[in-house]
């Protein structure tokens, strides 16, 4: 169980690693002035986004329950509730920038249909 705690606490610090890495070639395609690379990369960088912060939460909820399932067969039962603050936000604030990438491009492209 020891193993299982482990990877649930450090679930979101790989989402993190995971999210970097993805917002790296969203900022590529964006300096490049690729605006279907960007829009792209934006739209799977949100889905990403939206992905880890499910996972993340819901992680330590399943670990606590699955213990709680499995409790006469363990000798040592821990409910922890974890909240991954730093991860959490750093993940919202990537959604926000990618959401807000994606509009300003949408309105930029209707911008440019009146003029």
């Amino acid at each position: 169980m020891a193993v299982t705690r482990f990877i649930a606490s450090s679930l979101p610090y790989i989402f993190d690693i995971g999210i970097t890495l993805s917002l790296l070639t969203l900022l590529d395609a964006y300096i490049e002035k690729n605006e279907e690379d960007t829009v792209k990369h934006a739209n799977l960088l949100s889905k990403r986004c939206c992905l880890a912060l499910g996972v993340t939460a819901a992680s330590t909820t399943i670990l606590n329950v699955l213990q709680l399932l499995l409790s006469r067969f363990l000798s040592h039962i821990s409910v922890n509730v974890e909240i991954p603050v730093v991860s959490l936000a750093f993940i919202l604030l990537i959604l926000i920038l990618s959401r807000l990438i994606v509009e300003n491009r949408k309105l930029q492209s209707d911008n440019d249909l009146f003029i």
